[in-house]
């Protein structure tokens, strides 16, 4: 289970962001989502404050506004939520960016078309989109649908972020910092 709301252990240079988890970093430091199927991992950053975070999203929409020790978990509570914490560490909500990956379709097979019913990393995509968009934060990048899953790292320091699909090469997906 992810970290309650408001808890980040800055301290940490190198994090695994596990599912509901929200960490934020002040300088250096890199975080990682080592599996991303249908759910969204998203990274922002304010360049100039050196503050950056990383949420993975499972779920849309929460159930409702605020489910105790579960924001990071839905997309609608966990965006806020990641924007609090990082301006707690010294962003600035208008200069943060933001890129995200995942969103995948994974399952294949005989379970397929249940699984494509729910529609899950379809609508994790769309309850991104939507509150970045309410929110206000510019989306630079995103590599998101398709069956496979994804690992995505986050360079604070330097705003490099990376994706790799299972068996594939990393590439970069976004400089959201502009240094390389």
């Amino acid at each position: 289970m992810g970290r309650p709301w408001g808890e980040s252990d800055m301290s940490n240079t190198n994090s695994l962001v596990g599912m509901s988890d929200i960490q934020v970093v002040k300088g250096e430091g890199q975080l990682t989502i080592p599996g991303l199927a249908a759910g969204i991992g998203l990274c922002a950053l304010d360049a100039t404050a050196e503050v950056g975070g990383m949420v993975h999203i499972v779920l849309p929409i929460s159930p409702t506004d605020r489910t105790p020790g579960r924001v990071g978990m839905y997309a609608n509570t966990a965006l806020p939520a990641l924007l609090d914490m990082m301006e707690q560490a010294g962003a600035q909500r208008d200069r943060v960016r933001a890129a995200f990956a995942g969103g995948a379709q994974p399952v294949t097979g005989d379970k397929a078309e249940s699984a494509q019913s729910l529609q899950i990393g379809v609508r994790n995509i769309e309850a991104v989109l939507k509150a970045l968009t309410d929110l206000g934060i510019p989306l630079t990048d995103q590599d998101t649908g398709g069956h496979l899953a994804r690992r995505l790292v986050f360079s604070v320091d330097n705003g490099v972020v990376t994706v790799q699909m299972a068996n594939g090469p990393e590439r970069l997906l976004s400089n959201l910092g502009g240094k390389l």
